[in-house]
């Protein structure tokens, strides 16, 4: 679903170039002339607290209230909807790089609203409704309590006495991580903390940090990466990195009750298919985007969905969202601070990425093309097209030629039980590729 404004996770631009204050004021405006009520948190970039500021002057302008937590986890954001029963907007630029800034809508129900809201957002965005005046802009404390119920609420009996190294990129967490982790009785070390509220590292979360493995060899007990809002953690134990699929596949070993549905997006790995079958769990494939494994969620009725970014939810149990802090304390609970089981019971499959630049209006075109392809020479081979093409071998490798929702590219993923089949069909992927743009010249 390709909006104006909304893409793969709310709307993203650079800071003072897509990002502007004067588009904050208009999406305030609507979300304040649309839900009345709405809460407002932003991460700790540079250019968050002026668009944080513009979003709720526009709500206020619509006649509406801004709830206003300041800086606050987009976990924190999410389940504090939820208690208040209203939508909430989060400025934060997530696993992006720093120059970059985003908007986050979410519903009541904690999640990513859908494309339905998010093009009647759009709508006003270009159409502002007329200034009410007569609104307010409420300073709220951060709802960290509320949160730590919640997360307590789900976790029950703490993994207390471990040790966690915590690389939280400087954002949001670094606020909250110390009281969170004494709150349950976890020692916490903050892996190279500038001190200064701003990003030193890109905040995609990478398990090959030096500071987090060092950590991590010096006696933590597992180590975290997170991005600047914290729903996302890559987890590093004294082998190294662990796969993000293997701990979708081994959380939902844990969690899923038997004949339950997992939902993931379909760049996923086949090591949740492992999984699955093991458990006789039922798969929905979802588009990738959290408002897509939200929205799948909640209409299949899904116990867990997870995300190979580094998102768990425990969808039942009301989580529709990714938590760094709830995944790390879960993990501590069900391993025992003994993360090599992860990889034991789940091994991780070789996987290749690449992307072709492709300007978004050639991509239907190009597309139409590598699925008439694909089609015609696949044989028997079972071929998906919930998100692109993605084509699954009898050997449960697989090949996924997509077009980016965020970036003007095509994708070309694959995955195998090692590195040469994941490589061979990674060329298999390109020449398919190439071939379809060569035949749809500009």
């Amino acid at each position: 679903m390709r909006l104006k404004y909304f893409g793969t996770a709310g709307i993203r631009g650079f800071t003072n170039r897509e990002i502007t204050v004067a588009l904050a004021r208009r999406v305030g405006l609507a979300l304040g002339a649309l839900y009345g009520e709405v809460l407002i948190s932003r991460d700790t970039r540079k250019g968050s607290r002026m668009v944080k500021d513009a979003l709720a002057s526009g709500i206020a302008e619509a006649g509406g209230t801004a709830y206003d937590i300041d800086v606050a986890t987009l976990p924190m954001t999410a389940s504090a909807a939820v208690d208040m029963g209203v939508h909430a907007v989060a400025v934060t630029g997530s696993h992006t790089p720093p120059e970059i800034e985003g908007i986050v809508v979410i519903d009541e129900g904690g999640a990513d609203v859908y494309w339905d809201e998010s093009r009647r957002i759009e709508e006003l965005i270009d159409s502002p409704p007329s200034p009410k005046g007569g609104g307010r802009i409420v300073p709220l404390p951060p709802p960290l309590d509320a949160y730590l119920s919640r997360v307590e609420g789900f976790i029950g009996e703490p993994p207390s006495g471990f040790s966690v190294a915590a690389d939280v990129a400087e954002g949001s967490l670094s606020r909250y991580l110390q009281t969170i982790m004494n709150y349950f009785d976890v020692g916490v070390r903050d892996v190279e903390s500038s001190g200064t509220g701003l990003p030193w590292r890109h905040p995609e979360p990478r398990g090959d940090r030096a500071g987090i493995l060092e950590a991590v060899m010096q006696g933590a007990d597992v180590g975290i990466l997170t991005d600047m809002d914290a729903d996302r953690v890559v987890f590093v134990h004294r082998d190294g990195p662990l796969d993000e699929n293997s701990v979708g596949a081994f959380f939902a070993s844990r969690y899923a009750r038997r004949g339950s549905t997992i939902v993931t997006p379909i760049n996923s790995s086949g090591t949740i298919v492992e999984a699955a079958s093991r458990l006789g769990l039922r798969i929905v494939w979802c588009r990738i985007g959290p408002p897509e494994i939200a929205h799948a969620s909640r209409v299949n009725g899904a116990d867990f969905a997870y995300e190979e970014t580094g998102k768990y939810m425990f969808v039942r149990d009301g989580f529709l969202w990714g938590d760094a802090v709830l995944s790390t304390l879960y993990m501590l609970k069900v391993t025992g601070g003994d993360l090599g089981m992860v990889h034991s019971e789940f091994p991780p499959r070789a996987q290749v990425r690449r992307a072709v630049p492709c300007p978004r209006e050639r991509m239907p075109s190009v597309m139409a093309r590598v699925g008439e392809i694909l089609r015609a020479e696949m044989g028997e081979n079972q071929i998906l097209d919930v998100d692109g093409y993605k084509v699954v071998f009898p050997d449960a490798s697989w090949l996924l030629i997509r077009p980016s929702g965020t970036e003007p590219v095509i994708r070309v993923y694959s995955e195998g039980p090692d590195e040469g089949r994941a490589g061979e069909l990674s060329e298999l992927g390109m020449r398919i590729l190439e071939r379809a743009m060569n035949e749809n010249p500009l």
